[in-house]
């Protein structure tokens, strides 16, 4: 991300823009020809504070550890629908369904991982 991206993103995050974090997931196996997508957004609103100042210190500092949660954004369950299969459930650590959080960080070195 180019250094007035990330200003503006910040600026945005800070002034309680509402924003979309988008999520697209391309299943393939050998069942199918074609891959599975799904495709889901979580809206960031003002409301949403602790999400929020997470990321901004994430991108601010220079190493973080923080762990942002980004709810319902997997699905519960793919159906392969050509050959009537369905995959298993996706399931957290803790058992429960669809608030698998995306831990995010950053090195010394200034990536970002997910």
């Amino acid at each position: 991300m180019s250094p007035p991206d990330k200003l503006r993103l910040l600026d945005d995050l800070k002034t309680g823009m509402s924003m979309e974090i988008r999520f697209t997931l391309a299943l393939k196996c050998n069942l199918t020809p074609e891959a599975i997508i799904y495709e889901t957004a979580y809206t960031l609103t003002k409301k949403k504070v602790n999400t929020r100042e997470k990321l901004i210190r994430i991108m601010s500092a220079k190493i973080s550890n923080e762990q942002v949660v980004i709810p319902n954004i997997l699905p519960k369950f793919v159906t392969v629908q050509k050959q009537q299969a369905n995959a298993q459930f996706i399931k957290d650590y803790d058992g429960t369904y669809l608030n698998r959080p995306f831990h995010i960080y950053k090195d010394d070195i200034q990536k970002a991982t997910v």
